[in-house]
């Protein structure tokens, strides 16, 4: 029989302190991730669930750059990114690994169902990582992505101020459309 998925259910917070006593209280496990924010105005919480049973509580705090934070799934590794960086955990027992720097604001994960990377989308870059966080290769951009599409294994990308471009997902390929 399959092992339910995860599931995640985020809850805002006031303060720093704020979080830091629910995880204290929340009577499971806990991991507190983005405490080198320089300037942090955003503090959240994430339950980790795998059917009934309450794995973990994780901890973020945030300078609110770029979006909201999200995560993905990818073989026995869970992802949030938020800001400029992404933070991997085991599963499922969830323990934190590392925080993968960005070096530009995070805008949202493309899962590759077909390929062993994911790609992160950026401000201003295309990243692709392993679930582990290392970092296969990445596309920057010399101009702030305004929109973009996947097509296939291709993303097309819209820009604030320059012509489209098409990175291939699969390689990092980059050609102006």
């Amino acid at each position: 029989m399959d092992e339910p998925a995860l599931e995640l259910s985020r809850r805002d917070f006031e303060s720093q302190g704020a979080l830091s006593e629910f995880l204290r209280s929340a009577g499971m496990p806990s991991e507190m991730v983005g405490t080198s924010v320089v300037a942090p105005s955003a503090y959240y919480s994430f339950e980790v669930r795998q059917g009934e049973r309450r794995l973990a509580n994780i901890g973020l705090v945030s300078s609110g750059l770029g979006i909201e934070p999200s995560w993905l799934m990818k073989k026995s590794k869970l992802l949030i990114g938020f800001d400029d960086r992404v933070a991997v955990f085991s599963v499922p027992r969830i323990n934190h690994e590392r925080e993968v720097p960005l070096l530009s604001v995070f805008y949202a994960f493309l899962d590759l169902k077909e390929h062993p990377h994911l790609c992160v989308v950026c401000e201003t870059a295309v990243i692709a990582m392993l679930p582990d966080g290392v970092i296969t290769w990445r596309a920057d951009t010399t101009d702030v992505v305004a929109d973009y599409r996947v097509l296939g294994d291709v993303i097309e990308m819209q820009f604030m101020d320059s012509k489209k471009a098409r990175i291939d997902l699969t390689s990092g390929k980059r050609w102006p459309t």
